[in-house]
C-alpha cells in the first residue's frame, strides 16, 4: 500500500495548491534533474515563498519518493491484471507488454523521473522502489517460465531475457517518439517483436 509522507499535514482546502506544486516539481525534476532543483527555485516557479512550501510538502526528497512510488505502484497494479490462469503464455505475455506500455506511454514524464532519478532516493526508500520493480519483473518471469515449461518459448537464460524485455519496454517509453505515433500500433509492433524472439517455432 502506498504511503503519503509528503501530504500528511495538507488540508482538503489546500489540495489544489499541492497539485500545482506537484505539477511544477514534476516538470522541473524531469527537465532540469532532481539534484539541480532547489526548494527556493521550486517555490518561485510555484508562486510561493520558500518557507511556505513546508505547509504542503515535508521535503524535496519526500516529494521525489511520492512521485516514483506512485508511478511504480500503479504500473505494478496494471501488469498484475494479467490472468495467467485464463491465458496461454503467448497471450499472457502480449497482455503484460500491452498493459505496461498503455500505462507508461501517457505518463512518460513520470517514467523518465522514476528511471533516471531513483538513484537520488535515500537507501530505505530506494529499496522500497526496487521491491516494486522486482515484483513487476517476477510477473514477467513467471509468464516466460510458463511458456518455457509448455515448450512454447525458448530462451538461453531466463533472468537475462526478463531484464532484456524490461529494458526494451523502458527504451520504447523513454526513446524519441514520432509526434503523431499511434499507441496501439506501437504496442502491436513491440508484442510481435518480443514474441518472435521467444517462440520455439520462430525459425
Amino acid at each position: 500500500m502506498m504511503t503519503k509522507i509528503a501530504t500528511t499535514h495538507v488540508s482538503n482546502a489546500s489540495a489544489s495548491r499541492l497539485e500545482a506544486i506537484r505539477s511544477v516539481a514534476l516538470r522541473m525534476f524531469v527537465n532540469e534533474g532532481y539534484q539541480a532543483v532547489s526548494l527556493r527555485q521550486l517555490a518561485e516557479h510555484a508562486g510561493l515563498q520558500a518557507g511556505s512550501l513546508y505547509h504542503y510538502i515535508e521535503s524535496k526528497q519526500c516529494l521525489l519518493f511520492e512521485f516514483i512510488e506512485e508511478h511504480e505502484y500503479h504500473l505494478l497494479h496494471c501488469v498484475s491484471k494479467t490472468p495467467l490462469a485464463r491465458f496461454d503464455p503467448r497471450s499472457a505475455l502480449g497482455h503484460y507488454l500491452g498493459a505496461y506500455l498503455r500505462f507508461a506511454l501517457p505518463r512518460r514524464q513520470w517514467h523518465i523521473l522514476s528511471t533516471r532519478e531513483s538513484y537520488c532516493l535515500e537507501p530505505v526508500r530506494r529499496e522500497k522502489i526496487e521491491g516494486l520493480r522486482a515484483r513487476q519483473a517476477q510477473l514477467l518471469k513467471d509468464i516466460i517460465a510458463l511458456g518455457i515449461a509448455g515448450k512454447r518459448f525458448q530462451v538461453d537464460d531466463l533472468n537475462i531475457t526478463v531484464a532484456a524485455v524490461r529494458a526494451m519496454l523502458d527504451g520504447v517509453v523513454l526513446g524519441p517518439l514520432i509526434h503523431d505515433f499511434r499507441t496501439e500500433v506501437l504496442i502491436r509492433d513491440v508484442q510481435r517483436m518480443v514474441l518472435r524472439s521467444l517462440l520455439t517455432d520462430r525459425e
